[in-house]
């Protein structure tokens, strides 16, 4: 069973519980649920990667590797490069980012792009991934 510590209704289911499982002598384990990232969130990050992507490639603009070998941009490569950059600096304890964390780095992000790409691309909603799967 889930209850919710932040309510008060849940905090009282929780303590009859215990009270319960204490009076029984019960082995008991734990585990706290974590607020992580949501699958739309994470679509949504790959279809913001694709859409810089090809905003950069549609310009002309290739990612410089070497003084002598460069390349198109790609989700993968923006991800890698920029996306895990910032995330290490800016969480460098969370290998899984929850919601509001995520929130914070695409902020970022976005910030990061306008600087360096002088993009101005916003991160999909709900909406723009509903219309993807199309």
């Amino acid at each position: 069973m889930n209850y919710n510590l932040n309510t008060y209704e849940g905090r009282e289911l929780c303590k009859q519980l215990f009270s319960q499982l204490l009076d029984k002598k019960a082995i008991v384990k734990l585990e706290e649920i974590k607020d992580t990232r949501t699958s739309s969130q994470s679509a949504a990050r790959w279809l913001y990667l694709t859409m810089v992507a090809n905003d950069l490639n549609n310009r002309g603009e290739e990612y410089q590797i070497t003084e002598k070998l460069s390349c198109k941009y790609t989700k993968d490569l923006l991800y890698e490069v920029y996306w895990k950059s910032l995330q290490s600096v800016m969480f460098p304890t969370s290998k899984r980012l929850n919601t509001k964390q995520f929130s914070e780095l695409t902020e970022m992000i976005m910030v990061m792009f306008a600087k360096l790409f002088n993009i101005d691309i916003n991160f999909p909603s709900i909406e723009d991934l509903r219309d993807e799967e199309v």
